[in-house]
């Protein structure tokens, strides 16, 4: 099973169960999502944040987020700039040139 969604200027809010390959990619917007994740998740956009909010664990997920110009934050914590852990095959990518990456995941 596979997602594509790709946008040149504008905003893809998403909020579902999401499985198998899923693509989201805009050049001038924000990307936000929540629901439930699993196998593999991208989220690229060059100008924009990126907000994943998913109702799983954070343990149960790989993760590799960056930007260049902004931060990125798990679960309100601060990281800097890029940031990468790795857990199971369950994967989510997220990045942005010019914006902010914030990934918040169940308690």
């Amino acid at each position: 099973k596979q997602t594509q969604i790709k946008t040149s200027n504008g905003l893809i809010s998403l909020n579902g169960n999401f499985s198998g390959d899923s693509n989201l990619k805009t050049s001038n917007g924000k990307i936000e999502v929540a629901g439930l994740i699993k196998d593999s998740f991208t989220a690229k956009t060059s100008n924009g944040s990126v907000d994943i909010d998913v109702n799983r664990p954070e343990s149960e997920y790989s993760i590799y987020g960056k930007t260049s110009n902004g931060s990125v934050k798990v679960n309100g914590e601060n990281h800097s700039t890029d940031y990468s852990s790795y857990s199971t095959s369950n994967t989510i990518n997220a990045q942005t040139s010019n914006g902010a990456i914030n990934l918040n995941f169940a308690r």
